[in-house]
């Protein structure tokens, strides 16, 4: 018996949506991807799934952010390997987070990760251990930024 079935529900259409991205809307995949989005949303419901409160309104100013920031490591990226610019300081750098565990960290973790120049290596509690391409940016007040974000 489901305890909350709108959830559940919901947890369908998500999935359900999930599926037809990932087969290209082939209608032959719902023979499969029927009983899978029914188990998969079923396990969800079982093992109390992560519930996310999304704020729809802070959604724009995030996406502006995390593009301009992409856009400005892309940019460094290029600019460093079409002018021979290949000067890196590497280092492995600590962070302290001052997000919970939870979605947010997870986010703020994969968004990290999507940086240029930058990655996740290693993470435990609210300490994360960073692997950056050159240690002479300005790499923690960017990610103090996104952290904020």
């Amino acid at each position: 018996m489901i305890r909350e079935p709108k959830a559940f529900i919901l947890s369908c259409v998500g999935l359900g949506l999930l599926w037809f991205v990932l087969t290209d809307g082939e209608s032959a995949s719902w023979l499969v991807g029927m009983p899978v989005v029914f188990a998969a949303a079923w396990l969800r419901m079982r093992l109390g799934g992560v519930y996310i409160r999304l704020r729809l309104r802070n959604l724009p100013a995030f996406a502006l952010f995390f593009l301009r920031y992409s856009i400005k490591g892309g940019w460094d990226v290029a600019k460093r390997v079409f002018s021979g610019l290949s000067e890196l300081h590497p280092k492995l750098v600590p962070y302290e987070t001052q997000l919970a565990e939870g979605p947010a960290r997870i986010l703020l973790i994969n968004c990290i990760s999507l940086m240029p120049g930058t990655a996740v290596v290693e993470r435990d509690e609210g300490h994360l251990q960073l692997h950056v391409l050159d240690s002479r940016q300005p790499f923690e007040m960017e990610i103090r930024r996104l952290e904020l974000h």
